[in-house]
């Protein structure tokens, strides 16, 4: 073979091996540890979690968790909730807090609508945590007490959000989402500690702030404001002003509407179904969707094809832009054609791309995960992943 065939041979043999090289090496997700919660709180025997979050800068991890004398019947506990911080790579307790109680459950947790809500800002300054009616926003990493609020009498927090400034806390609260039972918006500047709350009537889903905290967006299923076919809607953050509305069109009718919510920048937020993939007929509504705000247009559609989403997901404006979710595989496989009580998977997008860039193994079997059921958690820098197994959360490494 003469010299300049046989560089144009070796070339061209190149070509054909390097878009196949860089994708093969653009995403890797490798195990970096797991943490037993009982061992991380075995200084409180008998301690339950119910909630938990990663620092933005996956340094930390912080749960929320109760405690009681077990030795008592159940009508005659006192319950204290704590919220508890650990340094991730050492394992030590950095700092823990009383964030309710003592108290009876019965009067924490009136009805199973008040449940337990954990959140750090987006620039890990703060970490809100609500246990049911309760709220408390707290300085990090020393957890001292910032702010406190409570719901109305006979109402539960519901939603909690942070902007992504760190500047602005938004959360909700109402009793029974009822036409009679106006959903109350609580919206405060943490800097100016400027506060204003309005009320509108329906059933919200989820929230999300914009990165300047000035505008809000809801998911709903029914909606019972606004115009009849929109499953999102934007307002005003602090006038509650009714500014834009979006039907994102899920296959199953309205009824499914959206799910959760969440900004990708100023002008864009992304959309999952509402709602739990439960038979194989759901599989068809698995997508989640990208639209544009100005334009209000769907700009892309991300699918987990043969995988149904449990829970929330998480997605951060890093670059590229991430999103994990939990999954359960094709129902049918796992023998829950009418309902699947945990996850089995979890999935890993670059926006970049239609379908999802990692697919973990099977996690369990697809019955109940613990606690954390459906839970799923993301470093704000998108280096992390952290999923919850029964008592124990696995944490992921993350390399683009």
């Amino acid at each position: 073979m003469s010299r300049s065939n046989f560089v144009r041979c070796v070339f061209g043999t190149l070509l054909l091996i390097a878009p196949w090289s860089v994708g093969a090496v653009a995403t890797s997700v490798h195990p970096l540890k797991r943490l037993d919660t009982r061992q991380m709180l075995n200084a409180h025997p008998g301690a339950f979690v119910r909630n938990f979050d990663l620092s933005p800068d996956g340094r930390f991890i912080a749960l929320l968790y109760g405690t009681a004398d077990f030795n008592k019947k159940l009508p005659d506990r006192d319950f204290i909730f704590w919220v508890g911080v650990w340094e991730i790579d050492s394992g030590k307790l950095v700092k823990e807090v009383q964030a309710a109680g003592p108290a009876k459950y019965r009067n924490l947790f009136p009805n199973p609508q008040y449940s337990t809500l954990m959140r750090f800002s987006e620039g890990g300054e703060y970490l809100a945590a609500v246990v049911g009616s309760n709220l408390k926003v707290l300085g990090v990493p020393g957890l001292e007490t910032y702010r406190t609020a409570n719901a109305e009498r006979g109402c539960a927090m519901r939603h909690v959000a942070f902007s992504q400034n760190g500047k602005v806390l938004a959360y909700t609260s109402s009793g029974d989402a009822s036409p009679d039972q106006p959903v109350r918006v609580d919206v405060t500047d943490l800097q100016e500690l400027r506060t204003s709350n309005w009320k509108f009537q329906f059933a919200p889903h989820s929230l999300s702030l914009s990165p300047d905290g000035k505008r809000i967006l809801f998911s709903a299923f029914p909606l019972m404001q606004g115009p009849p076919d929109a499953d999102v809607l934007l307002f005003d953050t602090y006038s509650g002003k009714l500014l834009k509305s979006f039907d994102v069109n899920y296959p199953g009718g309205h009824s499914w509407g959206a799910g959760w919510v969440q900004f990708l920048g100023p002008d864009r937020f992304m959309t999952s179904p509402s709602g739990s993939v439960n038979t194989a007929n759901d599989l068809k509504r698995g997508t989640l969707k990208i639209w544009n705000i100005d334009t209000e247009t769907l700009i892309q559609e991300l699918s987990y094809g043969p995988y149904g989403m449990r829970g929330e997901f998480e997605a951060f404006a890093t670059s590229p832009v991430v999103v994990a979710i939990t999954s359960s595989e094709d129902p049918a496989k796992v023998g829950c054609d009418k309902d699947c009580g945990g996850f089995t998977k979890w999935l890993l997008f670059d926006i970049s791309k239609s379908e999802p860039v990692y697919v973990s193994d099977a996690l369990h079997s697809g019955k109940s995960a613990g606690p954390f059921d459906g839970e799923i958690r993301m470093s704000r820098n998108g280096k992390i992943v952290a999923v919850p197994m029964g008592e124990k959360v696995q944490l992921y490494g993350i390399t683009f």
